[in-house]
């Protein structure tokens, strides 16, 4: 094995071993399926949630939304609102949407930059509960495509404006 190869394979399992310790798991379909079941199950139309976005080709940025009778009323990045793009797919069910796709890229790691031979990790975390994301983690083997998604607040709120 060539010093470039090894140095990725070290490397994707570094982060692999970093990724399993902060106790997230595989992101199977049944995993996602059991997530969206409980979310629905928990009924909570709205809702205020803040969340952290970065990665290897995004820069960090913090959102938060707030969302009313299951439509956002109010999308902020870095405090700024967003008037442009697709607000909804901050909401909950907009991020496991966000998480079905990934799992379809996942499926050919070339697209998102793997070299032949290598794969992408997926890793998520659900409220047992509520079911709704806590932290997603993508890492590339043999590619610096890494994304992670942390919800770092999430909070109900009246449909009204409470």
């Amino acid at each position: 094995m060539g010093r470039t190869r090894r140095g990725a394979v070290v490397a994707a399992a570094l982060s692999c071993a970093l990724v399993a310790c902060s106790g997230l798991s595989d992101l199977s379909e049944e995993t996602l399926a059991a997530a969206e079941s409980r979310w629905r199950a928990a009924g909570v139309d709205s809702y205020r949630m803040a969340l952290d976005v970065q990665g290897d080709r995004v820069e960090r940025e913090r959102y938060v939304v707030v969302v009313r009778s299951g439509a956002v009323d109010t999308l902020l990045r870095d405090r700024s609102p967003v008037t442009s793009g697709s607000p909804e797919d901050y909401s909950v069910p907009g991020l496991f949407e966000i998480l079905r796709r990934e799992r379809e890229l996942a499926e050919r790691p070339s697209l998102l930059g793997a070299p032949a031979g290598y794969r992408a990790y997926l890793k998520a975390r659900f409220d047992p509960r509520t079911g709704r994301l806590v932290e997603y983690d993508r890492s590339v083997g043999g590619a610096s495509n890494r994304i992670r998604i942390v919800v770092r607040e999430f909070a109900p709120i009246s449909p009204r404006g409470g």
